[in-house]
């Protein structure tokens, strides 16, 4: 297996960054932490897919968290792996409790201790990937391999009951089996061998970076956020600049460095272009050594009071 592609979601980058730093008493605090929560859920679920993606033998090419633009719309798949006789789509749930989907109707019922809730189709939901990638096919020189899809239950605690017939939906554990019986019912197909790569390679050169809008739709956030830079250490604390390095006044550990990564998620918060004073009071560090740091970090645009930094 080789992957060529390995992206988080944009909002789940975001979060990642905003949720430590978030006070407890901002308005959107629970919002937000529901929010990260659903995230991580379903990032997990998608990690979790890596054993039995590994154990899977031959050549082919896995993509972890594809998106591209068609021409109406975006389309985001979660795995897809270009294999020598097929594509396989594989569009993961991390869905806990007892679900029920019914194969005619399409629908799907999730069932917790606390509450019963209805779920999109996630059925429908691989069938629009699958007509979106093999639209993107459609450019290119190579013949078009032909496409499948699966849907797969990735939590541990989950028991599906599907009523009808519906065979691409799977427990992450039947991955394997499934996919070894796709192998042989494609086994007569065009064989895609000598150009496996460069289809691959296709693909994701399609795949196009988000942004989240998370800072746009709450634009009062910043207000809410805690500055400092992170121990790099313990993870838990911020540091103290202490002459010409960092140390956390908790577990004491140092590191010149740890301004660095601080400096990654002004940006990320920020943007690319910034002021002296904005990092100074992000860092929590006067302004004479925020520039210190810049002129090493960053690059610098303008002279006097209209010196910016572009953060890289």
């Amino acid at each position: 297996m080789t992957t060529i592609l390995h992206d988080q979601s944009p909002d789940l980058k975001m979060l990642n960054v905003l949720m430590p730093r978030l006070e407890r008493s901002a308005p959107f605090y629970k919002e937000l932490k529901e929010w990260h929560t659903i995230e991580c859920a379903g990032y997990e679920g998608e990690q979790s897919l890596y054993y039995y993606i590994n154990q899977l033998k031959g050549q082919f090419f896995h993509l972890h968290g594809l998106y591209f633009q068609t021409r109406r719309s975006a389309c985001q798949i979660d795995h897809l792996l270009v294999l020598p006789e097929f594509i396989l789509i594989l569009e993961t749930k991390h869905f806990k409790g007892e679900l029920h989907y019914n194969v005619e109707t399409g629908v799907l019922e999730q069932t917790t201790p606390h509450r019963t809730v209805r779920r999109a189709d996630p059925i429908a939901q691989a069938l629009v990937q699958k007509e979106k990638l093999n639209h993107l096919l459609q450019s290119t020189s190579y013949p078009t391999p032909p496409l499948h899809h699966l849907v797969v239950f990735t939590h541990d605690e989950v028991i599906p009951t599907i009523e009808g017939h519906e065979p691409n939906m799977i427990v992450k554990e039947r991955l394997l089996q499934r996919v070894g019986e796709l192998m042989k019912h494609y086994s007569d197909g065009p064989d895609q061998t000598d150009y496996l790569e460069q289809l691959a390679q296709f693909i994701a050169s399609n795949h196009t970076s988000r942004e989240s809008k998370i800072i746009e739709d709450h634009p009062d956030i910043v207000a809410y956020l805690k500055s400092g830079v992170w121990c790099t250490g313990c993870g838990e604390h911020f540091m103290d600049r202490i002459f010409n390095n960092w140390e956390c006044p908790i577990c004491k550990h140092r590191d010149r460095s740890a301004h660095i990564q601080t400096l990654k998620e002004c940006r990320m918060i920020y943007g690319n272009e910034v002021s002296c004073q904005l990092v100074a009071n992000f860092l929590r560090i006067p302004p004479h050594l925020a520039r210190q740091l810049l002129k090493r970090q960053a690059k610098q645009i303008g002279e006097k009071r209209g010196t910016k930094y572009i953060l890289v």
